[in-house]
């Protein structure tokens, strides 16, 4: 089992290096290692090499260059914790979906989330856009 555990711990590497919205500068060699790796399951324990980890090996090192930014920021799923996000921190004491001021609710939990995001956006977003220009 140690071959799979060293196999987790450089993915692991490889996340946190590439998977949020910096790169860190090791990110290519964690890959180039997580590659070398598995070759050595393939080799001994006769894994494939899934279309996942296809895209890990060939594509994300080209993608993350070309961009400079991790994949955090293209992610599905980085749009999705918004929603958790606005949830605990904007919508925490509001009023349910019935109440007859619902809409003025939501307006004024919109305006404060917004707010107090602003300013991480407007720090990202001009690199953000002349990355995706490019």
């Amino acid at each position: 089992m140690f071959p799979f555990a060293d196999h987790l711990d450089i993915l692991q590497e490889v996340v946190t290096s590439c998977v949020s919205t910096f790169l860190k500068t090791n990110f290519e060699e964690n890959i180039v290692q997580l590659k070398s790796n598995y070759k050595k399951l393939v080799k001994y324990f006769s894994v494939t090499v899934t279309p996942k980890l296809h895209m890990i090996f060939d594509h994300i090192v080209p993608f993350c260059k070309k961009r400079g930014y991790g994949l955090g920021i293209f992610s599905e799923q980085a749009a999705e914790s918004v929603h958790f996000d606005f949830h605990q921190n904007a919508w925490v004491n509001s009023v349910n979906s019935n109440h007859k001021e619902m809409g003025e609710h939501l307006r004024k939990a919109v305006l404060s989330y917004n707010g107090h995001h602003l300013l991480n956006l407007t720090k990202y977003s001009n690199q953000f856009i002349n990355h995706l220009s490019h």
